[in-house]
């Protein structure tokens, strides 16, 4: 799977690049594994990924955790 991963990641960056909207590595690799896995990507930085909705990439915002009463 990782190599599938790597394969995606090259593809968003060169796009990113192309479009002169740039992302960091970690970023790029963690948004990749969500696509390559189809599922959501967890983030407290919504504005950071949301330029990679155009990847089929699912974005999951904040929590709210409430504490049992």
């Amino acid at each position: 799977m990782i190599p599938l991963t790597i394969e995606i990641a090259a593809e968003i960056e060169a796009k990113l690049m192309k479009d002169a909207c740039p992302l960091g590595p970690r970023g790029i690799l963690i948004a990749a594994k969500a696509i390559v896995e189809k599922r959501p990507l967890w983030t407290r930085n919504v504005r950071y990924f949301k330029r990679l909705k155009n990847y089929s990439l699912k974005l999951v915002g904040r929590l709210t955790i409430q504490e049992p009463e």
